[in-house]
């Protein structure tokens, strides 16, 4: 897809906007993109800037197809999904979202990224900031010591839980000196063997047949929750003062709940989750706004208005059951700020910088913007297979002196077949399997 991209540099409208984005204009907006067109944009400004992105969108179908069109662009796409905060006592809840959320935070820490696309209420949801990751990140490298002198505590306190048998992420074993770990931002789990405290070995292994697969020299063991405190007696000190301070008609309810979970902090233990203790945790709470900027990320939003509207709605339903939870004295006053909210983002998009693709241009703009781009931008259908049809449709753009490149597949016997084809029907048809760049008044098929 290299040819695609370099094709976007022969238009001024393009340049323009990556100068503006290189000398730090931005935000900007860019109109006439349909949806395949923004992904094409995103991928070309990338490889041009040597910058990586942060896509935020409104809804799960788009973040998906943005996913599958980066990929197919050449890009190493990763997906942010949102999770279900626990801030309800219970016993057990599920952690798959919370494990997905940090692999892809992990990754963007580590830099190993091209493209981050996110519905815009997972970008907003607080979570632990990118320092603290970086801090609680365990290095694992075969022939060396460990870093810690208990590696089982050092795993428990970066959010790991100890089981018999690992079955999914977040997850240990130990069995005399061998650890098996299943980090979130790791394909497979990991076994290690320890002689002393040397790692003597290293690999990744198969759940099902507990056979190691690939030997690996080093590994970085990522937290596996994104609410954890570095000190869970100061955490219980600050819960009791926070109760203390309690006033109104729930407070014994919501007094009885945090010198419950103060009690078994003190003791040792822990509660079953530590969301609800967000704003006690972390003085502040990161997004994922700040990884794109520690990362030095390229900000993109498609269609602002339905963004901000399902922010909107986003945080309703938050609020929502945050009074609820008060109600029931599951939350206090001080334990109720999980999100941005809309003036939040905004502040983050003015000062951040971002590139809005929004279908048409709008009256009034709530984000200040330094400029306005229009792309003249079709999407045609998919090809029905008519050889007449894309014989019309090539001449309607030949005629308009316009490069055309026609993809057809990964078998390069139907990308021949189909120029043999296109000449006869006197259509100045290339095969060119690798070309450099399109080449106007003729069509390329790759």
């Amino acid at each position: 897809m290299n040819i695609l991209c370099k094709g976007l540099s022969k238009l001024a409208t393009f340049n323009s906007l990556c100068n503006d984005i290189s000398a730090g204009r931005i935000p900007v907006t860019v109109t006439g993109l349909a949806h395949i067109h923004k992904t094409h944009f995103i991928s070309a400004i990338c490889k041009t800037l040597n910058r990586r992105a942060v896509m935020l969108v409104a809804d799960e179908s788009e973040a998906a197809r943005i996913c599958e069109d980066a990929a197919a662009f050449g890009l190493h796409p990763l997906l942010l999904p949102a999770r279900d905060l626990s801030l309800r006592s219970m016993e057990s809840a599920s952690r798959e979202y919370e494990q997905q959320r940090l692999g892809v935070l992990a990754k963007m820490a580590a830099g190993d990224y091209d493209i981050v696309v996110s519905v815009i209420d997972a970008a907003v949801q607080f979570t632990l900031p990118p320092n603290t990751l970086t801090e609680r990140t365990l290095k694992l490298k075969s022939g060396l010591p460990l870093e810690v002198s208990d590696l089982a505590a050092a795993l428990i306190k970066a959010g790991y839980e100890r089981c018999e048998q690992v079955e999914g992420a977040g997850q240990f074993a130990k069995r005399g000196g061998i650890y098996d770990v299943f980090p979130a931002d790791c394909p497979a789990p990991v076994r290690l063997e320890l002689w002393g405290d040397i790692v003597d070995t290293l690999n990744y292994y198969d759940i099902l047949s507990q056979r190691r697969t690939t030997p690996l020299e080093e590994v970085y063991i990522s937290p596996a929750a994104e609410v954890m405190p570095d000190d869970a007696y100061a955490l219980a000190l600050r819960i009791e003062e926070l109760a203390s301070n309690l006033k109104g008609k729930n407070a014994a309810a919501a007094r009885e709940h945090l010198l419950a979970d103060a009690a078994r902090l003190k003791g040792g233990g822990r509660p079953a989750f530590f969301d609800k203790y967000i704003p006690l945790i972390y003085d502040r709470p990161a997004t994922l706004f700040d990884y794109a900027q520690q990362s030095g990320a390229l900000i993109f939003v498609s269609e602002m208005s339905g963004v901000r509207e399902r922010l909107r709605t986003a945080l309703w339903q938050h609020n929502e059951d945050v009074k609820l939870l008060l109600s029931e004295g599951e939350l206090c006053r001080g334990l109720t700020e999980f999100m941005l909210d809309p003036v939040g983002v905004q502040a983050k998009l003015e000062k951040h910088g971002c590139v809005i693709f929004d279908t048409f241009a709008h009256t009034s703009q709530e984000i200040k913007v330094y400029s306005l781009y229009n792309v003249n931008a079709v999407q045609l259908p998919v090809w029905s297979g008519s050889l007449d049809l894309i014989v019309e449709d090539l001449n309607f753009l030949l005629e308009r002196g316009i490069a055309c490149i026609v993809l057809a597949g990964e078998e390069s016997k139907n990308a021949e077949a189909l120029a043999s084809d296109l000449v006869k029907r006197n259509i100045p048809g290339l095969y060119a399997p690798s070309p450099e760049s399109p080449v106007k008044n003729h069509v390329l098929i790759i």
